[in-house]
């Protein structure tokens, strides 16, 4: 396959949904000569902010001088970002020759008793076989959907990371914080280390349970780390001047959270190069200013707690949105309310975003009147008019919006 083709493949795949469940994964991983147990692996879970933590752990091991790898999910401007190494996205000619590789290997699974692999297994299982290529000292994980099935557990990491925890994916997870955790704390493994940054008590004490149950080593964020100005201390010890690059009051709980994962493994790495990662690192579509007159911003916020942050740091905006099935879309958008001025709904193309009329029965019970209804190009353009030279428009509710909205809008002009 050359690369569109194996894209094409990947994306066909797509169509098979999320099948949670480890089986399929461990045997094409070991049809694959297992990698998965090559990878040393930063294994982060949560609902929130553990994207962002991952492309900080990521820097810091390229600020160490480490080779390291990374797998961030979704994409937001090119399918590449999915998969890295030293912070560089996998090369065209790399995917679609591992493709070919792990297409192989999955295709002979086609009749197993699991049934045929599923579009991020197969996505994994690339990432897997690139990393060990690459012989990375060290992978940031980021775990697809909930933890204890996701097909990237089947690694024994260097240290399991859990960030907030809040109310998302229910009809997978559960519909309790303390049923969600308990799904996040899939991934803790027996005597690994585990960093935990959730707020809500009856989800730490579900993570601090299962890491007692399993001999680990637990630090909880606000107990044993945490952060106050720019100075994170650790029960390792103390690292001054943290200034995270990405916006957010949140971002400094998650750089201090970063700075956890690589005190509890990798002790040998420099203040230096944990400043220098932290100020570097940026993770896209999470409160990223794309252009200018009118401002253009992308956060990928999909539920109540990420969109409450999101209305706390930039006020009044014209609001592009969507939501895919699994999330609550209402109370999202009432979270998101004070920093809508006007809204403009977009139904992707995505197989898992909602209709149009679902989005605006959503837009109702949050007490929002739509000014707009149509495909994310029609919406954004619809937007940037209506913001005009010195307006700002916030393009959010789902990371694959974001991608939609950013293609469309570059095709257009």
């Amino acid at each position: 396959m050359d690369y569109p083709e194996a894209i094409a493949f990947v994306e066909g795949l797509g169509r098979r949904g999320w099948r949670l469940g480890l089986d399929r994964m461990t045997d094409l991983m070991a049809t694959l000569g297992n990698p998965d147990q090559e990878c040393r692996a930063v294994h982060i879970a949560g609902t929130n902010g553990k994207g962002s933590v991952a492309y900080m752990v990521q820097a810091i091991l390229d600020e160490a001088g480490l080779v390291s790898g990374g797998f961030l999910s979704p994409f937001v401007f090119d399918y590449r970002e999915r998969i890295q190494s030293s912070g560089i996205w996998i090369s065209e000619e790399d995917f679609a020759r591992i493709a070919s590789e792990v297409r192989a290997a999955a295709e002979s699974l086609e009749d197993s008793d699991e049934g045929g692999v599923s579009k991020f297994e197969f996505e994994t299982a690339v990432g897997f076989q690139y990393w060990r290529e690459k012989a990375c000292d060290s992978v940031a994980l980021e775990v697809g959907l909930g933890g204890r099935l996701d097909a990237t557990n089947v690694v024994t990491p260097l240290v399991s990371v859990i960030t907030e925890i809040g109310l998302d994916h229910a009809e997978h997870l559960g519909g309790t914080l303390e049923a969600i955790a308990g799904e996040k704390a899939g991934i803790i493994k027996a005597g690994v280390p585990v960093v935990c940054s959730a707020t809500d008590p009856a989800a730490v004490n579900v993570i601090a349970e299962v890491a007692a149950r399993e001999g680990c080593e637990c630090w909880v964020q606000g107990v044993d780390f945490g952060v106050e100005g720019d100075v994170v201390t650790t029960p390792v010890g103390v690292v001054e001047g943290i200034r995270p690059s990405m916006r957010g009051a949140h971002q400094i709980r998650n750089a201090a959270t970063a700075v956890a994962a690589i005190h509890a493994v990798r002790k040998e790495i420099s203040d230096d190069a944990i400043r220098r990662g932290i100020a570097r690192a940026v993770a896209p579509g999470r409160l990223q200013k794309v252009s200018e007159n009118p401002e253009i911003w992308l956060d990928g916020a999909h539920n109540p707690q990420a969109a409450a942050a999101v209305a706390k740091e930039l006020g009044p905006c014209h609001v592009v949105f969507s939501a895919t099935q699994g999330h609550d879309c209402a109370a999202t958008l009432s979270a998101l309310k004070p920093a809508v001025s006007r809204l403009y709904l977009a139904e992707m193309r995505n197989e898992r975003g909602r209709r149009a009329d679902e989005l605006g029965a959503c837009a109702l019970v949050a007490g929002l009147e739509p000014a707009f209804s149509g495909d994310p190009s029609s919406a954004l353009a619809a937007a940037k008019e209506s913001a005009g030279h010195g307006g700002r428009v916030l393009v959010t509710g789902s990371f694959y919006l974001l991608s939609e909205a950013w293609h469309s809008g570059r095709q257009s002009g």
